[in-house]
C-alpha cells in the first residue's frame, strides 16, 4: 500500500524525535523545550506503536498532538509573559543624586552570591560606578567546575565584563564539614581540602589573582588586603556572618584585612557595607506573587538579625533596585535571568525566583574614619588587640552552625576593669562608640569615661546584644587619650567588643529619599487598591524628612494628595495615573509612577501573572518530579 504524504510526514516527525529526543533532554538547558519534545514524542510514539489499530491510534496520536499543542501554547505565554505586560516606570533619579561614584568592590564567597546580596542593585551601580565582583572560591568541590564561566555569564547581563571579575581560586567548604575550616586554623598551616587540593586554581580559560597559593589563613586573609589597596574602592560589599562557613570566613576575613588596611593608609576612608546573603535572599518567603507590587526584603524574627543580633533592622540601609529588576513577571526580570545562567544551582532551593526579585536590598554601613584604630590600648599595662580592629564579633568555630559568634573583645575578670585609649597626637574625640557583648546574658550596667583633659562622662546600662551605643563627649578640644572603667555588669562574661572614637558624626557618603506604602515597600511603578486610596511615607538615608518637597506630576485635576504627618495620603480615580516627585535641595531624589487601573486591566494583570507562575511552576521547579514520575510510569506499565 503506498504511503501517503500525512503518513510520510508523521514518519519523519518521529524519526526527527527519536534523532532530537536524547539530544534536546539531555544537552538542552531549556525546560520548556525538553517537556514539549517530550509530549510530542510520546503522542508520536503512540502513533507508531499502533498505527495498524486505525481509530484508536489516531485518537492517541491526535490527542497526545492536542495536548502537545496546547502545552506549547501554554509555555509560550508563560515563559514570556512579560511581553503581555507593558514595561514598568522607574526612574533613574534614586542614584543620581546617591552619591555613588568612582570603584565598588563587591566580596563574595560563591558563585550565585553576587546576586544573593547585590542582585537588582548592580545593574543601577554598573551606570553609575566601576564595579568589581571578587569569588573567594570556585564555587564548586568536585567534578566539573563549571560556576566562574556562570558568574561571568550572569555579569554579563548587568554589563560587568570578565576584566572586572577576579576569581582567588580558593576550595569551596562544603557543608557539615568534618576537617577544621582553614578560617580557625593557624595562620600558616597549609589546609588540605576535602578534594585533595591544598593551593588555589581555576578551570582551564579563567586565572587566580595569585596562582598556587597555598590554603592557609594568612594567605587567605593577605589577598583580600591585597586587593583592596591595589583596587582602593570607595565603596565595599560583602557577606556578612552568615549561615555557610565561607561566608563567615569572607567578612571576618575582611574586616581583619580591613584593620590593617585602614592603618597603613590613614587617609582612606572607604565606605564598607555588609549583608546577609541568607536571612536577606535565599530565606526569603516566595513572595513574588503575593502583591500586584514588588516586596521589599522582609524583616525576619525580631528586631536583631537571627545570625549576629548586633545588627538592628531598623537601622540597616535600603538601596533601590534598577529598572530591570522591577517587573509583574518573573520573566523579564534582569536579577531572575541573571541567576538563571547559574544553572547548577537550579535545585538548591525551590522557587528562587521568587525570593531573590525584592524591591530592595538590606546592608549595615561601617564607618571606616575611626581614631581608635590608631590609638594604644592597654589594660594594667598589658595590649588589649581586640577591641579597636574593625571587627565587632568573632568565632573559634566558624563551621559550628549552632555556636554564636561572641569569642571577641574585651571580658575583665569579674567584670569590672579599666581600659586606656591613648594617642600619639592629641586628637578632637567628639563621640565615642560602645558595644557591649552580644551575648545577651551578659551586660554592662554602668561604666564611667574619663577624658584626658579630667572630664568625666557617665554611662548607664548599655544595650543588650551588642547594639551601637553612642556617648557625645561635648569636646571640642583635643585630647590624648581617654580611660573607660566599667563599674557594674551582669553575667559571667560581661564587656565590651568593640570601642570606636570620632571627631564628630560618622556620615554616609550615600544619601537616599525613596517611597515608601504603609508596609514599609519601595514603591516604583505603584498600583493602588481598587477605591484609589493611597498611604505612603518617606524613607531617608543621610537626608532630613522635613526638607523633602512633595509634587504631583502628570495628573488631572481629580487626583488629591495631602499631607497628614509623616505620612501622605493620595487619591487617584479609576483609570488615572500621575508621577509622584520628590526634592531635596532642589535635587530630584526619586520618581514614582502611581495608578488605578480598570477593572479589564486588572484582571488581565491578574491572568497573566497567574499563567506564569502555573507554568514556572510545574515546568521548572517540578521538572525532577515529573520525570520521575514517568520513569516510575513506564516501567510499572511493562511490569
Amino acid at each position: 500500500m503506498p504511503l501517503t504524504a500525512s503518513k510520510i510526514f508523521v514518519r519523519a516527525l518521529s524519526a526527527g524525535f527519536v534523532i532530537a529526543f536524547p539530544a534536546l533532554n539531555f544537552h538542552c538547558t531549556n525546560y520548556y523545550l525538553q517537556m514539549a519534545v517530550l509530549l510530542l514524542g510520546f503522542a508520536l510514539s503512540i502513533g507508531i506503536l499502533f498505527r495498524r489499530r486505525g481509530r484508536f491510534a489516531a485518537i492517541l496520536r491526535g490527542g497526545g498532538a492536542i495536548l502537545a499543542l496546547i502545552w506549547l501554547i501554554l509555555i509560550a505565554f508563560g515563559h514570556n509573559s512579560h511581553y503581555l505586560m507593558p514595561s514598568c516606570y522607574v526612574s533613574d533619579a534614586p542614584y543620581a543624586n546617591s552619591g555613588f561614584h568612582g570603584r565598588v568592590l563587591i566580596l563574595v564567597p560563591h558563585q550565585d552570591d553576587e546576586i544573593n546580596l547585590m542582585g537588582g542593585v548592580l545593574e543601577a551601580l554598573v551606570k553609575n560606578c566601576d564595579v568589581w565582583v571578587v569569588y573567594t572560591t570556585n564555587g564548586t568541590a568536585r567534578g566539573e567546575c563549571v560556576r566562574p564561566q556562570e558568574a561571568c555569564n550572569a555579569l554579563e547581563k548587568f554589563g560587568i565584563k570578565q576584566q572586572n571579575v577576579i576569581f582567588l581560586g580558593f576550595d569551596q567548604t562544603p557543608w557539615n564539614a568534618k576537617i577544621q575550616h582553614m578560617y580557625n586554623a593557624p595562620p600558616n598551616k597549609v589546609i588540605l581540602s576535602e578534594y585533595g587540593r591544598n593551593e588555589t586554581w581555576l578551570p582551564k580559560g579563567f586565572v587566580c589573582y595569585s596562582p598556587h597559593q597555598a590554603y592557609t589563613q594568612a594567605n587567605f586573609e593577605g589577598e583580600i588586603a591585597s586587593l583592596l589597596k591595589e583596587i582602593m574602592p570607595d565603596f565595599i560589599f560583602i557577606t556578612d556572618y552568615d549561615s555557610h562557613p565561607d561566608h563567615r570566613a569572607l567578612g571576618l576575613s575582611t574586616m581583619k584585612a580591613m584593620f590593617h588596611v585602614l592603618r597603613d593608609n590613614p587617609m582612606y576612608h572607604p565606605s564598607v557595607f555588609t549583608g546577609f546573603a541568607y536571612s536577606g535572599c535565599w530565606g526569603q518567603d516566595p513572595d513574588f506573587y503575593d502583591s500586584m507590587n514588588i516586596g521589599s526584603t522582609a524583616k525576619l524574627g525580631s528586631q536583631q538579625m537571627e545570625e549576629v543580633n548586633c545588627y538592628l533592622w531598623e537601622e540597616r540601609l535600603r538601596l533601590p533596585v534598577g529598572k530591570g529588576s522591577i517587573t509583574r513577571t518573573i520573566s523579564g526580570n534582569l536579577t531572575a535571568e541573571a541567576f538563571k545562567e547559574h544553572y547548577s544551582q537550579r535545585n538548591s532551593i525551590s522557587r528562587i525566583p521568587e525570593r531573590i526579585c525584592n524591591g530592595d536590598r538590606v546592608f549595615w554601613w561601617h564607618p571606616t574614619n575611626n581614631l581608635a584604630l590608631f590609638a594604644h590600648v592597654t589594660c594594667d599595662g598589658e595590649n588589649v588587640e581586640d577591641l579597636n580592629d574593625c571587627m565587632l564579633y568573632d568565632s573559634d568555630d566558624i563551621a559550628d552552625s549552632s555556636a554564636s559568634p561572641f569569642d571577641h573583645g574585651w571580658r575583665p575578670e569579674g567584670g569590672k576593669g579599666v581600659l586606656h585609649f591613648s594617642w600619639d597626637t592629641p586628637s578632637v574625640i567628639r563621640e565615642i562608640h560602645l558595644f557591649d557583648h552580644p551575648d545577651e546574658n551578659n551586660q554592662i550596667k554602668a561604666l564611667q569615661i574619663k577624658l584626658s583633659n579630667g572630664k568625666i562622662i557617665r554611662v548607664p546600662a548599655l544595650p543588650r546584644y551588642g547594639n551601637r551605643y553612642v556617648v557625645d563627649t561635648m569636646c571640642n578640644e583635643p585630647i590624648d587619650g581617654f580611660t573607660i572603667t566599667i563599674e557594674d555588669s551582669t553575667g559571667t562574661g560581661s564587656g565590651l567588643s568593640e570601642v570606636e572614637a570620632y571627631s564628630s558624626s560618622p556620615l554616609s557618603a550615600l544619601r537616599f529619599a525613596k517611597f515608601q506604602d504603609s508596609e514599609g515597600n519601595f514603591m516604583y511603578d505603584y498600583i493602588t487598591r481598587e477605591d484609589g486610596n493611597l498611604q505612603f511615607s518617606i524613607y531617608t538615608w543621610n537626608c532630613t524628612t522635613g526638607d523633602i518637597h512633595v509634587t504631583i506630576r502628570e495628573a488631572n485635576t481629580k487626583v488629591a494628595l495631602k499631607k497628614d504627618g509623616e505620612m501622605y495620603c493620595l487619591r487617584v480615580p479609576v483609570g488615572e495615573t500621575c508621577v509622584l516627585e520628590s526634592l531635596y535641595n532642589n535635587c530630584v531624589m526619586d520618581e514614582v509612577k502611581v495608578s488605578n487601573p480598570s477593572f479589564c486591566v486588572r484582571i488581565w494583570y491578574r491572568f497573566v501573572r497567574k499563567l506564569e507562575h502555573y507554568v514556572d511552576f510545574i515546568s521548572w521547579r517540578n521538572q525532577e518530579r515529573y520525570y520521575s514520575w514517568l520513569w516510575k510510569w513506564i516501567v510499572s506499565f511493562f511490569n
